[in-house]
Order: structure tokens, then sequence, then C-alpha cells
């Protein structure tokens, strides 16, 4: 069984890894305002195709993206493997997205340091 998993989790990581390709993309409609738009779906041009990869009829992944969005439904049938693996991804992504976070805050800190020196003379 943990042999038919490893293929599933991992075409679940390669669509998640493309979906999570999101930019910061103002509203059309109103400005100086975002909104994530696979909530709104306003604007179907910015939507992608949904992509659905499924295991078993008891088990599939729904990954719905966007420009600035990502939506993942996970139907899960049996705890078993699976549910170790979706842990284990879910601390994978999260300590990814705080490292991210922390690089855009030292770049920020970068350039606002430099700013404020070239101020200074």
């Amino acid at each position: 069984m943990a042999l038919s998993l490893k293929p599933y989790t991992n075409n679940i990581r390669v669509e998640l890894s493309k979906a999570f390709c999101i930019q910061s993309f103002p509203c059309q409609n109103v400005e100086r305002h975002n909104k994530p738009e696979i909530e709104f779906r306003d604007n179907p041009e910015l939507l992608l195709p949904p992509v659905t990869i499924a295991r078993s009829e008891k088990e599939r992944c729904l990954v719905e993206a966007s420009i600035n969005s990502v939506r993942v439904s996970l139907r899960i049938g049996q705890m078993d493997m699976l549910e170790e693996e979706l842990v284990a991804f879910i601390e994978e992504m999260d300590a990814e997205i705080s490292s991210m976070k922390l690089a855009v805050n030292s770049r920020g800190r970068a350039v606002a340091t430099e700013f404020l020196r070239s101020l200074a003379f």
C-alpha cells in the first residue's frame, strides 16, 4: 500500500508546487484592494483550470489555483500512511512559508537601511 501512496503524494506535491507560483494582484474593480480570485471568481481569465488527483474513489485532492490564491481540497477515505504524509507536507509548507517571510523582511530591512543611508549623505 505504501508503494501506491508514493506516486499519489508526489503528484499532489508537483501540482501544489505549480499552483503556489502566485503573486500579488490588485482587484480590477476596486482600486488598492486585493482579494483572492479563487474565492470571488470575478475574472475567469485569472483562474487556472482545477486539477483533480485521485488515488481511489474515496481519496482525492482538488487543487484550484488563480493568479493570487490557491484552494486545496482533500478527501481522505481511510486514515493510514496518507495522514502522516499530509501532516509532514503541511509542516514542510509552513516552514517554507515562514522562511520566505523572513527573507522578505530581511530584504525590506536592507533596502530601507540603504535608502536611509542615501538620505543621510
